[in-house]
């Protein structure tokens, strides 16, 4: 696979079009597709913008060494999945109930209420599949 095929993995794989891609990376559409098509030579500043911005793992894609994205430590894993839902709708519940949760206190009384919602939720749902998942005896 070349470089071009690699940028165009990492684009495919995030659900981009090209504008919205080179947009990310302020770079114009056309320069995406030269680089997509092995028509222009990628600079290092470009290779490093794109490993930032799409968490990709810079050996693979200048050598297609290791995995394609490198691995995230537990901050960047939450700054990744809190940045990807801030861009979702502005109006959004899921949006909404994580802006409240950030604003408690963190030693504050509501997390053990947030807990125990949590515990019971998890409990009904490992309930419930532990129903689905047994063999129907009404047969």
């Amino acid at each position: 696979m070349t470089v071009g095929e690699r940028i165009k993995a990492i684009r495919t794989e995030s659900g981009l079009n090209l504008h919205q891609f080179a947009q990310k990376l302020g770079l114009t559409q056309g320069a995406i597709s030269l680089f997509e098509n092995d028509k222009n030579g990628v600079s290092n500043r470009t290779i490093t913008s794109i490993c930032r911005e799409f968490n990709v793992n810079e050996n693979w894609l200048r050598y297609e060494e290791g995995e394609m994205h490198s691995p995230e430590n537990e901050e960047e894993e939450l700054g990744r999945l809190v940045k990807r839902l801030f861009a979702s709708r502005l109006a959004s519940f899921r949006r909404a109930l994580v802006t409240a949760l950030l604003r408690f206190d963190p030693d504050g009384p509501e997390w053990a209420v947030v807990e125990k919602i949590f515990a019971d939720v998890t409990a009904e749902w490992e309930a419930q599949k532990a129903k689905e998942s047994q063999p129907d005896s009404s047969g």
